[in-house]
């Protein structure tokens, strides 16, 4: 299947928008020399199958450690499958509120931002605190918070405001303000996904709060930014243009990271549902009984990944996860045993919540390919030409969900791909190894690893933790935060919200089998950064009400505390 491609011929031309610069030239520059870096790795690789397209650097200075979002620590070679059952506390710090961001440890210090509204700097070394500023007191906005996993660009800390779609651009050493740009003219929008640098642009998302209804007219987009001054280079919408009226398209924010694909010239976002959309349009779909393709206006990227060129943003291809092609590429091949894959009418489920692309580059028929992967509120796991948006293969690892299915990110470490499975309804399901689906059920969420190549489940362990709910009784927990991959070890959170259980935990990354364990407090919705034998976690979520807690700490982990 080819339609992405002559799909976005039609319609990626539409949502274009607003300013294009000169600071993209310096991305073309770095383009080339990547290239050629990329080039020597796979000409040494030899026998390796798969490749990551970028690694990480000494640190981990962004929410995937690279651009490609892969959320995986190629230096790390402390902390493995032999060791870990030995982690313990090296140091924990007590801070304002909830922490669901990955923490940026770069250069002995760790940035983050809490709910309660505070910015960080600690020293990765002890947990001191070397500065902390309240958000409000760069913004002026009352409560304003930062949840974004910062990006450090040189001595530049850039994080997104909660409280309105402001960029901030944070002096590393003393905490400061060096800049701030508004990226987006409704002042509706928020900064939920995390911002992603590339040489020294930034790629941000931009979603929304209290902007749907009836007469909504707010538009999700994708913004770059020069790192170092904040200046806005381009911005793309999600929607066609429906000049501030009610009654057209509205909604499709992104609140997941961007991902680079620096050899393509290419940046990666997603978009989510609609507020609303043009009657037309709704009249369109119910005379063909359910999402139909055609009934969508040029422009219209509702549920896709996009491809924009990185120095324009100029759309290059698109693919939807929800309509007729989609649905029967996922479920209509599924043996009757599968009762788990969501009818093609819920659109509650055919959506992709804040994880963002994997960009990936893999090892096919003989040669190399550039793909990037996604995982849904669906359940699925979708891999993707990175250059065209041609379709490759699809994956069920769980049942979805508003919250997912896959919420907030998967990784990728050259070997395998990896997910946590919210299951947002607690569907039960049956679990599956080496492709086998087995007799094991699980009603809450589990941890998967697939074969980047055809799709296979390699294996999927079920949280064991549980939880006694009003009308379901016992059943699983959510898993809903982005897994970190570092070393054969994979590290994985739960929505576990007793302090009685435990919530953080480091399974072997090749078998699934649960390595070390510990007790939060609290559930947890972040992801750890692994730095130098160091695995540097957040703690609590009370966001989501009786499926969630909150904590108030940020802990670091070492073999024996050391």
């Amino acid at each position: 299947m080819h339609r992405a491609p002559v799909f976005c011929r039609r319609m990626c031309l539409v949502a274009l928008d607003l300013v294009i610069s000169e600071g993209g030239l310096m991305i073309a520059r770095q383009l080339s020399r990547f290239a050629l870096s990329v080039a020597l790795l796979a000409a040494l690789a030899g026998a390796v199958r798969t490749l990551a397209v970028v690694g990480g650097g000494p640190g981990w200075g962004m929410i995937g450690n690279d651009s490609t979002n892969s959320r995986n620590q190629p230096l790390e070679h402390t902390i493995g499958p032999a060791n870990a059952n030995r982690l313990a506390l090296k140091w924990v710090a007590t801070i304002a509120g909830d922490v669901s961001a990955t923490p940026a440890v770069v250069n002995g210090a760790v940035y983050f931002g809490d709910f309660g509204g505070m910015l960080w700097k600690l020293d990765a070394e002890t947990g001191q605190v070397i500065w902390s500023h309240s958000v409000s007191d760069y913004t002026g906005i009352p409560g304003d918070v930062v949840r974004t996993s910062p990006s450090v660009a040189g001595n530049t800390l850039v994080v997104g405001d909660l409280r309105h779609p402001n960029m901030l651009g944070i002096d590393a050493k003393t905490g400061e303000l060096r800049w701030m740009t508004q990226v987006h003219p409704d002042p509706k929008g928020i900064m939920t996904g995390s911002p992603v640098l590339a040489g020294d642009t930034i790629y941000t998302g931009v979603s929304a709060s209290g902007a749907a209804g009836p007469n909504a007219t707010f538009r999700g987009a994708i913004v770059a930014l020069q790192a170092q001054t904040g200046r806005i280079l381009w911005r793309s919408y999600s929607l066609p243009d429906n000049g501030g009226v009610s009654g057209g398209y509205a909604g499709a924010t992104m609140f997941s990271p961007p991902a680079v694909n620096l050899p393509a010239g290419l940046v990666y976002g997603t978009f989510g549902q609609p507020y609303t959309e043009p009657a037309s349009v709704t009249a369109c779909h119910a005379a063909h009984g359910g999402f139909t393709e055609s009934c969508e206006q040029p422009g219209s990227f509702l549920k896709s990944v996009v491809a924009f060129d990185l120095k324009t943003g100029e759309p290059q291809w698109s693919y939807r996860v929800q309509g007729r092609g989609p649905w029967l590429q996922a479920c209509g091949g599924q043996p009757p045993t599968v009762t788990w894959c969501a009818p093609e009418s819920d659109g509650e489920k055919w959506d992709i919540g804040g994880s963002g692309v994997n960009v990936m580059r893999l090892r096919m028929d003989g040669h190399w390919r550039d793909v990037v992967g996604l995982g849904g509120k669906s359940g699925f796991y979708t891999l993707l030409d990175a250059k065209t948006g041609e379709f490759i293969w699809n994956t069920l690892i769980g049942p979805g969900g508003d919250q997912g299915g896959m919420e907030w990110g998967t990784a990728f470490d050259g070997n395998r791909i990896y997910a946590s499975i919210t299951n947002h309804h607690h569907i039960p399901y049956k679990l599956t190894e080496n492709s086998v689906i087995t007799n094991l059920t699980a009603t809450g969420g589990s941890w998967a690893a697939l074969d980047p190549i055809t799709g296979r489940i390699l294996w999927q362990t079920a949280d064991p933790q549980v939880e006694t709910l009003p009308g379901l009784g016992v059943v699983g927990v959510w898993d809903l935060a982005p897994i970190t991959v570092a070393n054969g070890v994979v590290y994985a959170s739960s929505m576990a919200k007793l302090a009685s259980q435990n919530q953080m935990f480091a399974l072997d990354a090749a078998t699934g089998a649960i390595l070390w364990q510990f007790g939060a407090g609290s559930s947890v919705n972040s992801g750890p950064a692994v730095v130098n034998g160091t695995v540097y976690w957040g703690s609590g979520y009370s966001r989501s009400g009786v499926e969630g807690s909150g904590n108030r700490q940020l802990f670091a982990f070492s073999i024996d505390g050391r």
